[in-house]
């Protein structure tokens, strides 16, 4: 037996190792990269949305005015400009702070950690809901503002709306 060749052939071996092992040291601090950015985009996200969400419910009318202010713009369609200035403060926090979560969401599906299929199915009901009278004109005006990413915009405009079929029943049917 021949020793410089076992030592030869245990160096290739070693070295191949080696390569492998960075190889995979490099997918999985890329991987674990991903995951970082996504979680902190959707923390941040949420966090907004959570602060919407707390104004929003300050300001919320009660009982069945609450009822009746989300049925009238998702069943009836009542434009904006029919609403009192609190009713437009408490739609807006709560539609935004829906907005911030969707694109909390379109950012875990950006780096790979929600299905594409997740986002796109809630991405589509909120494309709906922004077409409402009401919700247009909170839209047009939200999109200016800047609060939003240009790929999350873009990304929630290229898909097709779905129904935004949110509004609760109102007490004793509908009117």
């Amino acid at each position: 037996m021949n020793w410089d060749a076992v030592a030869a052939i245990g160096e290739w071996v070693g070295a191949i190792a080696v390569v492998v092992s960075i190889v995979f040291l490099t997918l999985q601090v890329r991987s674990n990269t991903r995951a970082i950015r996504g979680r902190a985009a959707y923390d941040a996200n949420t966090a907004w949305a959570d602060f919407s969400q707390v104004v929003a419910f300050r300001g919320a009318p009660e009982g069945e005015p609450f009822a009746d202010l989300i049925a009238g713009v998702h069943e009836d369609g009542r434009p904006l400009s029919e609403m009192n200035s609190d009713e437009m403060l408490y739609l807006g926090q709560i539609w935004r702070s829906l907005t911030y979560r969707m694109e909390a969401h379109y950012w875990l599906a950006h780096h790979g950690l929600l299905e594409q299929s997740q986002w796109e199915i809630k991405a589509r009901w909120l494309r709906g809901m922004i077409e409402l009278p009401a919700a247009a004109t909170w839209w047009e005006a939200e999109r200016a503002s800047g609060l939003y990413s240009p790929e999350f915009i873009a990304a929630l405009l290229s898909l097709p709306a779905s129904e935004p079929n949110v509004a609760p029943a109102r007490r004793g049917g509908a009117d």
